[in-house]
C-alpha cells in the first residue's frame, strides 16, 4: 500500500514539474516564462498592471504577435492563458493562431516572425471561450517539442487587438513515458489490492 501511494505521488509530481526560463528583456510571466512582442509589434513595451499585462498592436495591421520563450525545449501539449483578473475583460484574448518554428535551422533567430511557419493551433479561441475575469483557458495545440512559440492574436472580446490583455500564461507538458508508466503501475497495484482484499 505504501509503495503504491509513493508511485502515484511521484507520478503526479513529475507531471506537475514545469521548468522556469530566463531570456529577453521583456515581461516575465508569473509562471517563469518570457513573453515579448515580435514582428511589427517587436518594439512594443508591455504595460504591467495589478491584474496582469497589456500589449499593443504597434504595427496597426489588426493583429498582435507575441513570442513565448520556455527557456528550453519542452514537449508541449497545451498552452494556457488566464484572462485579466479585474472585471473589465473585454480586451482579453478571444481569437488566435499559434505557430512554431524549426529551431535547428541555420541562422535561426527567435525574434524573426518569418521563421514561424508551422501552425500548431488554428484560428480559434482558448477553451472555454469565455471572457470571465481570471478564467484559465487552454489552446490544445499539436504536440510540439519546442522552446519558442508565436502567439498570433487576431481578436479580443472588444473586437480589437489593441490592447490585448492577460493575467498569466503557462503550458501543459506532454507526459513522459516514464511518468505514464509510474502512474500505470500505481493503478495496477491499486486494482490488485482491491481484488485481494
Amino acid at each position: 500500500m505504501k509503495m503504491q501511494k509513493l508511485l502515484v505521488v511521484l507520478g503526479v509530481l513529475a507531471m506537475a514539474a514545469v521548468p522556469a526560463s530566463a531570456m529577453l528583456h521583456t515581461v516575465t510571466v508569473p509562471s517563469g516564462y518570457q513573453v515579448s512582442g515580435i514582428g511589427n509589434d517587436g518594439t512594443t513595451p508591455f504595460d504591467v498592471y495589478s491584474w496582469g499585462f497589456a500589449a499593443y498592436d504597434m504595427g496597426g495591421n489588426g493583429t498582435l504577435d507575441l513570442l513565448l520563450d520556455l527557456g528550453s525545449v519542452i514537449n508541449v501539449d497545451k498552452i494556457e492563458i488566464q484572462n485579466r483578473t479585474s472585471t473589465s475583460t473585454n480586451t482579453s484574448i478571444a481569437l488566435l493562431d499559434i505557430y512554431v518554428a524549426d529551431e535547428t535551422a541555420p541562422g535561426f533567430v527567435a525574434t524573426d516572425i518569418t521563421k514561424y511557419t508551422t501552425k500548431a493551433y488554428g484560428n480559434d479561441s482558448f477553451y472555454p471561450a469565455v471572457a470571465t475575469a481570471a478564467a484559465w483557458r487552454a489552446a490544445d495545440i499539436t504536440d510540439s517539442a519546442k522552446r519558442y512559440f508565436q502567439i498570433h492574436i487576431t481578436n479580443t472580446w472588444a473586437a480589437t487587438v489593441s490592447p490585448s490583455q492577460f493575467a498569466d500564461m503557462r503550458i501543459v507538458e506532454v507526459p513522459e513515458p516514464a511518468t505514464m508508466a509510474i502512474l500505470g503501475l500505481g493503478g495496477l497495484l491499486a486494482i490488485r489490492r482491491r481484488k485481494t482484499a
